[in-house]
């Protein structure tokens, strides 16, 4: 995962990746990445910026923004995502490309309906499950979080809440975990999800259960 929020703040529990695990659990992090510009405002964790730890390792700005920091994590920029010089950072090929502008509600792959399942624990993580069907199975799923009111296919940084691509399993299914901003209002985001092996994209509200 790699955050690119402008900062970060909250009375304590304050983290680039994780805000708090429920006491008695544990969070299995790894390949976690954040900017070490970004302000953070209520850090609880002394341990130092560490790739598997609840702040992430932490990347000069300036690396953070090039294609080939993303390149290096193993980001596929032939198939999945395209660079935006612009806005310096990954966005999704569908989105460079152009589109009518509307949002659009669970799109279907070349070999039936993308869906997804997303559920709130009692930690406040959020665990969502991407079904991409059986073409998709061991190819790169990316999975992009927006912040309502966003177009899922023009984004700005300011609305991108998560973003990660990951190796489907061999159903096609991918499951991330992540710490959504407040939650209690998690209906309020879009999920989209493409694929390297050149499923339709699906785009639809995030709806956590």
């Amino acid at each position: 995962m790699v955050s690119l929020n402008s900062e970060i703040t909250a009375p304590s529990y304050a983290h680039g990746i994780v805000g708090r695990v429920r006491a008695g659990q544990r969070a299995d992090l790894a390949d976690n990445y954040t900017s070490a510009a970004v302000p953070v405002t209520g850090e609880t964790l002394t341990d130092p910026p560490a790739a598997d730890n609840w702040k992430g390792a932490e990347v000069s700005d300036e690396e953070l923004r090039t294609q080939a920091f993303f390149e290096g994590l193993g980001w596929d920029f032939d198939v999945v995502w395209a660079w935006d010089e612009g806005e310096q950072q990954p966005v999704l090929r569908a989105e460079a490309a152009g589109s009518e502008g509307a949002q659009a509600e669970g799109r279907t792959a070349g070999d039936g309906t993308i869906s997804h399942e997303a559920v709130l624990g009692p930690d406040g993580i959020t665990t969502v499950t991407v079904h991409a069907g059986e073409r998709a199975a061991g190819e790169q799923v990316s999975a992009v979080i927006l912040a309502v009111p966003a177009d899922a296919h023009r984004t700005s940084p300011g609305e991108v809440v998560y973003l990660n691509q990951a190796t489907a399993d061999a159903t096609g299914d991918l499951t991330v975990a992540m710490a959504l901003p407040d939650p209690p209002r998690a209906s309020g985001f879009w999920i989209a999800v493409d694929t390297s092996a050149g499923t339709e994209r699906y785009v639809a509200r995030l709806d956590v259960q």
